[in-house]
């Protein structure tokens, strides 16, 4: 059984507690043992009484056994009632410090992207090229940003899209010498009005180079062609097309 302090002692605020609770460990206790001595009753009283002949005895033996299990149900809730209420007072001890979050290591750097590659479409041509029409030219390579040559009886010419900034570079080498001009133009799509003209006089042996920008028109497609004033023999024409 609990130890309750002598009276001449004042017990602190813990013993107390304690003490209460222990109180009612011990009517629980007694009830517990007020109900096996009711069940060993009844168990004699159904052995012994036969209820043919004592039946108004048997029902008093059960009567008695309701009035007490109905105290012992009041009894229970006054001591839950008392037992919440003491709770309340337990002193809760207070919770361990978390351990410290450890730092995130910071991400290493990504590294730079590399810039996207300028796109250059690239053009070719070699051979006659023959007085008022322009250089017939092949498409080596295309970035596909829609640069592409278109040619007919009348030569080749390069054809643009509408509304962009290029940076044009030709590269020129003619295999005999003449004083003829070779004109670079920027030409409208469906008419005939010259945008940009650029003269070169080639000579033999030399290999002529010139870089340039346009801004196409904003609301049609634009051609690029090579003219010349005289037919002259072509070692290489090279256009190098790139959007900027």
């Amino acid at each position: 059984m609990p130890k309750f302090p002598t009276p001449d002692t004042i017990p602190d605020r813990e013993q107390a507690i304690n003490a209460i609770i222990a109180s009612i460990a011990m009517e629980e206790t007694a009830l517990a043992k007020l109900i096996e001595a009711e069940s060993e009753k009844i168990k004699y009283a159904i052995k012994t009484i036969d209820p043919n002949s004592q039946l108004c005895l048997l029902l008093k033996f059960n009567e008695s056994a309701a009035n007490l299990i109905g105290l012992v149900n009041e009894m229970q809730m006054i001591l839950k009632n008392k037992l919440q209420t003491v709770t309340k007072y337990i002193p809760i001890d207070p919770c361990p410090p978390h351990p410290p979050i450890p730092p995130i290591p910071p991400h290493p750097p990504h590294p730079p992207k590399p810039p996207h590659p300028p796109c250059v479409s690239e053009f070719v041509g070699r051979g006659i090229w023959y007085l008022g029409k322009s250089l017939f030219l092949t498409q080596k390579h295309c970035c596909g940003d829609g640069v592409k040559v278109q040619t007919n009886d009348c030569g080749s010419s390069i054809i643009l899209n509408k509304s962009k900034k290029y940076n044009i570079k030709v590269t020129l080498e003619v295999n005999s010498q003449c004083s003829c001009k070779t004109r670079v133009e920027l030409i409208h799509q469906s008419h005939c009005k010259v945008f940009l003209t650029k003269s070169y006089t080639p000579e033999k042996g030399k290999i002529l180079t010139d870089e340039f920008v346009i801004t196409t028109p904003d609301d049609i497609r634009s051609n690029i062609s090579l003219r010349t004033k005289n037919t002259i023999d072509v070692v290489m024409a090279q256009v190098l097309v790139m959007e900027k």
